[in-house]
């Protein structure tokens, strides 16, 4: 996958990111990690919908994390 294939997939993913509910959001956790690692890996620019994008990610992941946790 070139440069700009892998830019127009992952604004289509943080597109598809942005509309999901969460299940959906978190099936589509490992493809997008999975282009983030390959345009940082390359020292490629991130499109900024894919910064927000991780950033949810990560704040999903904290979330989840205590939601189970006992008071």
């Amino acid at each position: 996958m070139n440069f700009s294939e892998t830019e127009s997939r992952a604004a289509h993913l943080a597109s598809r990111y942005t509309k999901a509910r969460p299940p959906e959001r978190e099936n589509l956790r490992p493809e997008i990690e999975r282009i983030i690692r390959t345009l940082r890996t390359h020292h490629q620019p991130m499109p900024r919908a894919l910064y927000r994008v991780e950033a949810q990610l990560d704040q999903d992941a904290f979330d989840d994390m205590f939601d189970n946790m006992p008071i």
